[in-house]
């Protein structure tokens, strides 16, 4: 793990889960990887960006013999089969809402990192989800051992290298057959369109479980206890190190103020958005953040 994400997870839990132990392991190392895998009960992996393509270290927990719980998050929509572990339904603002980012990567207004960064920040785990799982997880023990020995025998079955040496060298010699059987023939490859910076959820609209529907949804702000303000939060996930923040927290917290105020009854974002006098699809992108972060909850009905 990196210097940044390592700070960002010891701020976090120092401030968010103050009376749960945290213990930072060295990932690199051998020896702790073997030790955390045979010392846990649960292994998780609630990836939301668009650098995790398939998800190792879920088959290196199934191959330990542990349960898994992870994002309904491309490779793992694969990986992990619904006896050896648990998905949690991901959304994402759809393309049009991303022009931002796609533009400002174009131009060279953000970096990579930026762009990622900004692509998982709209991105929601759902948190109601997420707790479900570990509280069905830590309540029944023979759950967990069903699960991890389900898993320990699909990683076996599946993505051990005597099951996946094979599938290469079929794969191999159907590139082979194709190679010969266009020796000599004439293929004329007519004008494509070549899009110039697509949004990102255009390029990776597979990864997440579904979109968020159109308008995002009735969202109602949930208690305020125990939670940080909007700016903390910022500070917490160091998006002032990481600058370009997908939006400024002034803006975010403006429409958390909006949506507290309106109470349990909740309300749309074109509703705030013209209070604010704010672009109904910059409501819609901050509606995404404030659900992905425990600050809103989609209200009875919705999504």
């Amino acid at each position: 793990i990196d210097s940044h994400s390592q700070r960002v997870f010891e701020a976090g839990a120092k401030a968010l889960m103050p009376q749960v132990s945290y213990t930072h392991l060295d990932g690199t190392s051998a020896e702790a990887r073997a030790e955390a895998l045979s010392g846990a009960d649960i292994f998780t992996f609630p990836i939301d960006n668009i650098q995790e393509t398939f998800g190792l270290a879920p088959i290196e927990a199934m191959a330990a013999g542990l349960p898994v719980v992870v994002s309904d998050w491309d490779g793992m929509k694969d990986t992990v089969s619904a006896d050896a572990g648990i998905r949690v339904t991901t959304r994402s603002v759809p393309g049009p809402h991303r022009r931002k980012e796609s533009f400002g990567y174009h131009v060279e207004g953000l970096n990579y990192a930026q762009y990622g960064n900004n692509t998982s920040a709209l991105t929601e785990i759902d948190l109601g989800e997420l707790t479900r799982a570990f509280v069905t997880l830590a309540r029944d023990p023979d759950k967990r051992r069903a699960m991890g020995e389900a898993g320990r025998k699909r990683a076996q079955r599946l993505y051990d290298w005597a099951a996946i040496i094979p599938q290469y060298q079929d794969f191999w010699g159907e590139l082979s057959a194709i190679r010969r059987a266009a020796v000599g023939r004439k293929v004329v490859i007519g004008a494509r369109l070549n899009p110039v910076a697509p949004p990102p959820m255009e390029l990776f609209k597979s990864y997440p479980s579904q979109p968020f529907a159109p308008g995002i949804g009735r969202c109602v702000a949930t208690p305020a206890t125990g939670l940080p303000e909007v700016e903390e939060m910022f500070a917490l996930r160091r998006y002032d190190k990481m600058k370009q923040p997908f939006e400024r927290p002034e803006k975010v917290a403006s429409v958390l103020g909006e949506l507290r105020a309106a109470g349990s009854a909740g309300a749309d974002a074109p509703d705030i958005a013209e209070a604010l006098e704010m672009p109904t699809m910059t409501v819609e992108r901050i509606f995404a953040w404030l659900l992905k972060f425990g600050y809103a909850r989609f209200a009875k009905g919705e999504p």
